[in-house]
């Protein structure tokens, strides 16, 4: 037991290392000019959809510019959505983490009390860091505050918390309660 035990004190502070880092990532992202962060995407979209579609460049100026646009906005989006999953991720990791070293508790205590009260810990916390973005992203040049993005960047954290949470159950608590 106490290797578990080790084991999970490791992966905590892992996780929460992690954690810690990829909010930096995310503000760092953040604080690129308005400017700065849609060349980069546009870059980036600009070379999908001509890896994607063959006749690209037989269509019209105002053709080629609606698919961009419309292309850059999804990735733009999807990219909000997957940086904040990746957040959850590392979130509820670092939680279940901490108090999967009592390995004890999670035998003596309900277990899937313990898990969704700490998925709404890292929704929460995840959520509290959309808003701080963009708030962070109002004294940006040529950025502002979108609810939107904190909607999108709520929703990827919330989908990779169920998962990951669905996934810790499965993989190491019933494992756990099985070899009780």
């Amino acid at each position: 037991m106490k290797n578990k035990e080790k084991l999970m004190n490791t992966l905590n502070k892992i996780f929460f290392i992690a954690t810690i880092i990829w909010m930096v990532v995310i503000f760092i992202f953040s604080h690129q000019t308005g400017t700065t962060s849609q060349s980069f995407s546009g870059g980036i979209t600009e070379a999908i959809v001509k890896i994607i579609m063959d006749d690209f460049e037989s269509l019209s100026a105002s053709e080629q510019l609606k698919i961009l646009e419309t292309t850059n906005f999804i990735i733009r989006k999807g990219a909000h959505f997957t940086e904040y999953g990746i957040l959850g991720m590392f979130t509820i990791l670092t939680l279940l983490t901490y108090l999967y070293k009592d390995t004890t508790r999670y035998i003596k205590y309900k277990t899937k009390k313990l898990l969704l009260t700490n998925s709404v810990y890292s929704i929460i916390i995840s959520a509290l860091y959309a808003v701080s973005d963009e708030i962070h992203q109002s004294f940006t040049a040529d950025r502002s505050p979108a609810i939107l993005d904190v909607v999108i960047d709520s929703s990827g954290a919330l989908c990779a918390i169920i998962f990951t949470s669905v996934m810790f159950y499965l993989l190491f608590i019933k494992k756990l309660k099985n070899n009780k």
